[in-house]
């Protein structure tokens, strides 16, 4: 296990799809992190002078000590897995962590007549890093997260040359 976690794309070229894999790991680090920030936070409160200052620090120590205890526990050793299976005919991704951050879809069909766009776009507070499918202008999902920009380069080429229809298309709609 990594510090920062680890993500792993994996490529399958079968008869008539191409599918990618991607399985991504919490790394160690910020949990441990934020387990030391909240005993920092109990430390820190037992200094205080106001009785009542005092107690609600640390109920906010305690509180974020218990929901970082749960989201590591659930997280630990575990392995978010995605796959995209691409045809000529549609995009199917599978997989926790798809679309926008707080809308966790287990799985997206995209026809890939409707594709204007496959894109990278790096994550804010708002949207996941990823390889993104646009539909419409304002409108993207995100079909493989925790990718980078290069392995989304090469996701998009490795799709481009094995079905050459669907960057012909991408290029008419640009």
């Amino acid at each position: 296990m990594k510090a920062f976690g680890n993500t792993e794309l994996t490529t399958k070229d079968l008869a008539d799809e191409l599918q990618f894999r991607v399985e991504s790991e919490l790394g160690w680090f910020p949990p441990v992190a934020l387990l030391l920030l909240g005993f920092a936070g109990l430390i820190w409160a037992l200094t205080i002078p106001v009785l009542g200052l005092q107690i609600v620090i640390a109920l906010a120590a305690l509180a974020e000590l218990g929901w970082v205890g749960i989201w590591a526990r659930r997280s630990w050793k575990k392995a978010d897995t995605t796959t995209l299976s691409v045809t000529d005919q549609n995009f199917v991704a599978t997989g926790d962590g798809l679309g926008a951050a707080f809308s966790r879809k287990s799985s997206i069909t995209v026809p890939a007549s409707e594709v204007k766009a496959i894109q990278y776009i790096d994550g804010g507070e708002d949207t996941t890093s990823g390889l993104y499918l646009s539909t419409s202008y304002w409108k993207s999902s995100c079909v493989l997260p925790g990718l980078n920009r290069r392995q989304c380069t090469a996701v998009t080429v490795a799709i481009v040359r094995r079905f050459p229809q669907i960057g012909a298309q991408i290029a008419k709609k640009m």
